[in-house]
């Protein structure tokens, strides 16, 4: 008579595929791609409450969508390499897979998503940016039950590592960042609807792994991390339109001034 057996512990990792395979989530959850699902970890109980599969590839990245309020996230964003984006919402307190994403034609590496007020209906919209192997950044946006890609940012050859979304200070104006294998940081700004390349960032020596918007005193800062050994702080600030003279002595850190404008047509100055 064979021996009995039964199940005495379970283990899972996350995928070795970056620092944007984990999402710590402000409910306490750490999101994680291993293999082909995203796992749900309590660290507080100290265990998984949760298996979300979709993805038929491994998944590379995922992102908790924080409100600006602090509130608790309620959706999740998921890349993995079968091409696709999923977006998973809480329904009756379960998060299930709700949207498919498809329009990249290799793996998703990186993404980041923020949401927008629309002015006219109140209602609150997901805007989301990805980037892939096939050397394009996506834009899509979800309106309700509507999703759909807005836009497709080219990079020839070369390869985005990571995306990062967050608005410029004192406006609601998308400022998307992507970090590639370029060593450059590529700025663009969402005017009319579309995203236009606005600055190109110089001072990183290799690959760029990894960039972060945060906003501190009213202020917007981006960190970026590259493989150059080096952790890079940026600075923006809506600036007058009236520069102060300087004298020529004076020894100032190089600045970088553009325009924009907001939705009534006035001109906003940042540097």
């Amino acid at each position: 008579m064979a021996a009995p057996f039964e199940v005495c512990h379970v283990a899972c990792c996350a995928n070795r595929a970056g620092p944007g395979v984990v999402s710590w989530g402000r409910g306490g959850l750490v999101a994680f791609g291993s293999c082909r699902s995203v796992v749900l970890y309590d660290p507080q109980r100290r265990k998984v409450v949760g298996t979300l599969n979709g993805h038929t590839g491994r998944v590379n990245c995922v992102q908790w969508i924080r409100r600006k309020d602090g509130s608790y996230e309620t959706e999740l964003i998921s890349g993995g390499s079968d091409k696709l984006l999923i977006l998973w919402e809480t329904q009756n307190e379960k998060l299930v897979n709700c949207t498919r994403l498809e329009g990249h034609s290799e793996a998703v590496c990186s993404l980041d998503a923020v949401y927008m007020r629309n002015e006219s209906t109140g209602e609150l919209n997901i805007l989301l940016a990805s980037a892939a192997s096939d050397s394009t950044v996506r834009i899509w946006s979800k309106q309700g039950t509507e999703v759909k890609c807005l836009q497709t940012l080219l990079f020839g050859n070369g390869f985005v590592m990571d995306v990062s979304l967050s608005f410029l200070p004192d406006s609601n104006i998308p400022v998307l960042a992507c970090g590639g294998d370029d060593c450059k940081i590529h700025l663009y700004v969402q005017q009319d609807g579309q995203f236009q390349k606005t600055l190109l960032l110089h001072g990183h020596e290799d690959w760029i792994r990894g960039i972060e918007w945060a906003v501190c005193d009213g202020d917007l800062f981006l960190a970026s991390c590259s493989q150059d050994c080096l952790i890079r702080i940026w600075k923006m600030h809506a600036t007058s339109l009236l520069v102060e003279a300087q004298d020529e002595e004076t020894i100032r850190l190089k600045e970088n001034i553009f325009t924009v404008k907001n939705d009534n047509g006035e001109s906003l100055l940042y540097e």
